[in-house]
């Protein structure tokens, strides 16, 4: 029995030792990443059986990330390896007050940017697990993420998942309005209770325009978070 089916980016992290600025830096830890790989290496470390879905490149650096994967005791059976030779990556300083942490993403045309709805069999993969998770920040990768993340989300409401959708926007990724459509989609919100607005802090920031900034429809479980990194 499959506890957690989730669908998203696996990125290396790669961070300078004891709080070294990436400037001065002469060599880099890596770890694994990526926030709904996170999802799925916490629940392995709950005991439960957690079966990532990705694309990651058929070269050493994805090859690397599956066996960090595998690691965390996240099954990674259904991660594909693929042509597109890039993994995602983050440079984070890891900085002591008063600086700030530093995070330098490297991930256009990632393999799992190209990832598409025909690529996985979805109800095959879905059927029995418990809960199915994505985010917002995967299908801000491209058009095929957008659609597999639909596919899925689909595919788990007929399977009888509990399917959680953590907004999670990044402006940096897309414009809002683009995000704020498929919120709606993903989460069939007719009257969708979403706005775009724009602030004195901040270019653009998601807002709930009614109370609450966790909610439940239709059996999709929702969070919201914000983000301009």
């Amino acid at each position: 029995m499959i506890d957690l089916v989730s669908l998203g980016e696996m990125m290396l992290r790669l961070s300078p030792p004891k709080h070294e600025r990436l400037r001065r830096a002469a060599a880099l830890d890596v770890r694994a990443c990526g926030a709904q790989f996170n999802l799925a290496a916490n629940f392995a470390a709950l005991g439960k059986h957690s079966l990532f879905l990705s694309q990651l490149p058929d070269n050493e650096l994805g090859h690397l990330a599956r066996s960090l994967g595998q690691s965390y005791g996240v099954d990674m059976s259904q991660v594909q390896l693929g042509d597109t030779p890039k993994i995602g990556l983050v440079f984070v300083e890891f900085s002591l007050a008063p600086r700030r942490q530093v995070h330098l993403y490297d991930r256009q045309g990632s393999a799992a940017s190209r990832i598409s709805p025909a690529d996985f069999a979805w109800s095959e993969i879905l059927q029995g697990a418990h809960f199915a998770h994505t985010d917002g920040i995967f299908p801000a990768l491209g058009a095929g993420p957008r659609q597999a993340a639909l596919a899925f989300l689909k595919a788990a409401r007929e399977c009888g998942c509990t399917a959680s959708f953590d907004v999670n926007f990044r402006e940096s990724l897309w414009p809002p309005d683009d995000a704020l459509a498929l919120y709606r989609q993903a989460l069939l919100l007719k009257a969708a209770g979403w706005a775009a607005r724009r602030t004195a802090n901040t270019s653009a920031t998601m807002v709930r325009t009614y109370g609450s900034m966790t909610a439940k429809s239709e059996g999709m479980l929702m969070a919201l978070i914000c983000s301009q990194t």
